[in-house]
């Protein structure tokens, strides 16, 4: 079952021919003020920030722009030397480290077998 609501009809009283001036009361002056006040306090706030923002920006494109371009000129510069493969080699010290690292790696891991094998041998 559908319940019907109760509708409210809103009558408009016409208006007055004429329309007599109301003079603002303190409370209106004293509301108005405060508008007033936030509505300026918001706009410095936003001018501010555009004032700090833009240089910002600004300084962030010179700069990416900058590092595109020193960028492109020292890989040009790099593949022009006739030194790339001396550069690419290996330092002797890095190839001396990884092979020890290699060794450490590979007695670590014989290691754990030996000390996997005597658990499973000692729980028989």
């Amino acid at each position: 079952m559908l319940k019907e609501s109760n509708t409210i009809k809103l009558t408009l009283n016409t208006y007055p021919n004429q329309m007599r001036p109301t003079f603002p009361t303190s409370r209106d002056i004293m509301e108005t003020c405060i508008i007033k006040n936030l509505i300026s306090s918001y706009y410095h706030v936003v001018k501010k920030n555009i004032n700090d923002l833009v240089p910002k920006t600004i300084m962030c494109f010179l700069v990416n722009q900058s590092k595109k371009i020193a960028e492109k000129e020292m890989v040009s510069q790099l593949y022009k030397c006739n030194e790339l493969e001396t550069l690419l080699q290996e330092d002797p010290y890095i190839g001396k480290k990884r092979k020890q690292l290699k060794e450490s790696l590979t007695y670590l891991k014989n290691s754990m077998d030996v000390l996997t094998n005597f658990t499973e041998i000692s729980l028989d």
